[in-house]
């Protein structure tokens, strides 16, 4: 295993994983609602996407750029690191194969960020390419949280039966 799979392994990077992907997580929804955003990340669709470039008043654009930058970056590590770590801690022998899964979320979220920041800031228009990346971003995603949802169920099952 790589040293990154044997930190995640770590119960205690596991917990800390839940203590910060939660507050993450809230500030994300703060930052959205802060700035009166939908954001361009669950939108598949290149003319949809461009239709709603066309509708963000100039600071819903900056504020866009900001949550695509900052957050956008640290959270999907967070989350998939998150799940990942589930996963190690909870699957046994199998668990370094179905790790993985959630990890392979963290290039395409980046990429998809960059392509959004160069449609942000009117530099580059590579958004049809969100409609591959989108949706295997989110399937991957939601098997990750699948896997961890199910890991952590299988501890807490074990934990109550010692």
């Amino acid at each position: 295993m790589t040293v990154l799979l044997e930190q995640l392994k770590q119960p205690r990077f596991l917990k800390l994983l839940i203590f910060v992907t939660v507050p993450l997580i809230a500030i994300s929804k703060w930052a959205v609602s802060y700035w009166g955003l939908e954001l361009l990340d669950g939108i598949s669709d290149p003319n949809a996407a461009r239709t709603l470039l066309g509708k963000l008043s100039p600071e819903q654009n900056q504020g866009h750029i900001w949550f695509t930058a900052t957050l956008d970056v640290i959270l999907p590590c967070a989350a998939a690191g998150l799940f990942a770590s589930a996963t190690l801690n909870a699957f046994g022998k199998y668990a370094l194969y179905l790790a993985v899964i959630p990890l392979f979320a963290i290039p395409i979220d980046l990429s998809e960020g960059v392509i959004q920041v160069l449609a942000l800031t009117d530099t580059a228009d590579l958004l049809a390419i969100k409609a591959y990346t989108t949706p295997v971003k989110e399937m991957i995603y939601h098997l990750g949280f699948l896997l961890a949802l199910v890991g952590l169920a299988k501890m807490l099952l074990l934990r109550m039966k010692n």
